[in-house]
């Protein structure tokens, strides 16, 4: 139930794209949260937990302006659905070769079929309008990669919060390293087009973040098992 829970949410953040805030007051605030920072910080010292399974984050980025790019143009529904037809292949990947400390699983028919049916839901969705007369055919490319990615993320962030023995520690250091990646990428976007135009009509739109602050954390307990 909580995986479903986790994908509406991808749903409806892709449409509304704050939660750090939260995120780093709950962890300073709660005593849990401050011993899975210990705990963490001595783990990368001790080389238990590879730097690079701290990065997570990146791939978060790289899905949330995917959302704010592609999302407009070829819908939410079909967005979702080529993000988890991309779900679906790295996770097969990331199964069979196993990171983060995931073990290795065998990959099974099934598993690969389910894989091969997310791909072909993506071109029954469009309706055969991908690079004829809709999006072009790279704008559908952007959720499928960030959704192979993902899997790495979620390993990465299983790993954190095995080590951490939090999940919201997990979710709250993907947000941190997501959230410094897009303020450089948003500063780059100043320097070359200047300040944006138009207007936040509503607030709501403005929470997205919150929901996205659910998904991870959700995929954080639930990976590893």
């Amino acid at each position: 139930e909580l995986l479903v829970l986790c994908g509406v949410g991808i749903a409806v953040q892709s449409r509304l794209n704050s939660g750090l805030v939260v995120l780093l007051v709950a962890v300073t605030a709660l005593p849990s949260g401050r011993a899975g920072v210990r705990a963490l910080v001595a783990a990368v010292r001790d080389r238990t937990v590879p730097v690079r399974s701290l990065l997570g984050g990146a791939v978060g980025a790289f899905f949330v302006f995917s959302q704010g790019f592609a999302a407009g143009l070829v819908g939410v529904a079909l967005f979702t659905i080529a993000y988890v037809a991309g779900q679906s292949v790295g996770g097969v990947v990331i199964d069979r070769i196993g990171v983060a400390g995931l073990s290795p699983k065998r990959i099974t028919a099934p598993r690969i079929l389910g894989a091969a049916l997310a791909l072909l839901a993506v071109a029954v969705a469009s309706g055969g309008r991908i690079g004829d007369g809709g999006a072009p055919a790279w704008v559908y490319l952007l959720p499928i990669v960030a959704g192979i990615g993902s899997g790495w993320q979620q390993a990465c962030n299983g790993l954190v919060r095995h080590v951490a023995r939090s999940a919201l520690v997990a979710t709250a250091l993907n947000f941190v390293v997501g959230t410094l990646l897009l303020v450089l990428a948003w500063a780059v976007v100043l320097v070359v087009e200047g300040l944006p135009r138009g207007e936040v009509r509503s607030p709501v739109l403005l929470t997205g973040g919150i929901v996205g602050l659910a998904f991870i954390f959700g995929m954080a307990v639930i990976v590893r098992r």
